[in-house]
């Protein structure tokens, strides 16, 4: 059985391509789908395969027969891998949204450097903003991108603004290996000696101890008064409060944060009060085709795990 575990208000079956259950069918599983934990720990003990983004340790007690789990999300944190692959468990996590989010940090840099923003908010109050925005805008072209992170999401960041004509610096954990959009590698432990060349960061870290407030009031300081900072990856990794008193003080010209250290971010949280940030609902990787490219994905992988399961 499959167990297919979605939790909140809002149904995603409906997204389930049709060929899905019907695969599954014709390969012996029965393809169940629920909405609360409660539902999939009974599920749980019978299932050789669940999706989730979410799967607690304490779970693993409940799930004799269980040799994968799915995850449709890219981040980790929410999955016990570590004990799952111990316990004999293939792990996978979804490979999809780099392209989704790619598009996102696009439009967020688009959104400051081609005027977007500003002209959105004096469209109802200034009949022509063109001497407002000239010589406040300008070309991604020869601008230099710092990415941190080099996953699959990093990539297709790299691809998109080198498609731009941008110069990009990519910061993994050990420097090394080649990527086609990537102009330069650094290591993670020296990507403060690059920072006062980006024009643009780009953080798309994982949650773990290593980031932790990673980037603060000394790194802020160390780029450009006109750089901009971008968070699609996990809040955990930059302290907001210096964040805040940077964009304040110009010391950086613009932020936008699609994740924060709280979420949903407090009502009362200062960076609300500025005008040279944008916050995104951890939507980043939000598409109405999301379900669809997951379970492309996942039938996928879903081949090889047939082709490589142990016969009973």
């Amino acid at each position: 059985m499959l167990c297919c575990f979605k939790p909140g208000s809002i149904s995603y079956y409906a997204c389930v391509p049709p060929e899905v259950p019907q695969r599954l069918a014709d390969g012996g599983f029965d393809f169940r789908y629920v909405e609360t934990p409660e539902q999939f720990l009974d599920d749980l003990p019978q299932a050789e395969i669940a999706i989730a983004a979410v799967f607690r340790k304490e779970w693993l007690t409940q799930a004799p027969r269980l040799k994968w789990v799915a995850s449709y999300a890219a981040g980790r944190e929410r999955i016990p891998e570590r004990e799952l692959r111990e316990a004999g468990i293939q792990v996978t996590f979804g490979r999809f949204h780099g392209r989704i989010m790619a598009e996102t940090v696009l439009g967020m840099m688009l959104f400051t450097a081609r005027g977007l923003g500003t002209a959105y908010r004096l469209q109802k109050t200034v009949q022509w903003c063109d001497t407002v925005l000239h010589g406040r805008v300008w070309t991604l072209r020869d601008q230099t991108c710092l990415i941190m992170g080099l996953g699959h999401i990093g990539q297709h960041v790299a691809r998109l603004t080198k498609a731009l004509g941008m110069y990009n610096i990519g910061i993994k954990r050990v420097a090394g290996g080649t990527y086609p959009d990537v102009d330069r590698v650094v290591a993670l432990e020296d990507f403060r000696t690059v920072l006062p060349q980006a024009d643009h960061l780009v953080l798309i870290l994982p949650h773990v101890a290593a980031t932790d407030r990673l980037i603060g009031r000394a790194e802020l300081e160390l780029m450009k008064p006109g750089a901009a900072l971008y968070n699609v990856g996990r809040g955990n990794c930059l302290d907001e409060t210096a964040l805040y008193q940077a964009l304040r003080e110009q010391k950086i010209a613009w932020a936008a944060l699609d994740v924060f250290e709280a979420e949903p971010l407090p009502m009362e949280s200062p960076l609300r009060e500025l005008d040279n940030i944008l916050i995104l609902p951890h939507s980043s990787a939000f598409a109405s085709e999301y379900y669809g490219l997951f379970f492309r994905e996942f039938l996928e992988d879903w081949e090889a795990y047939r082709k490589n399961a142990p016969e009973e």
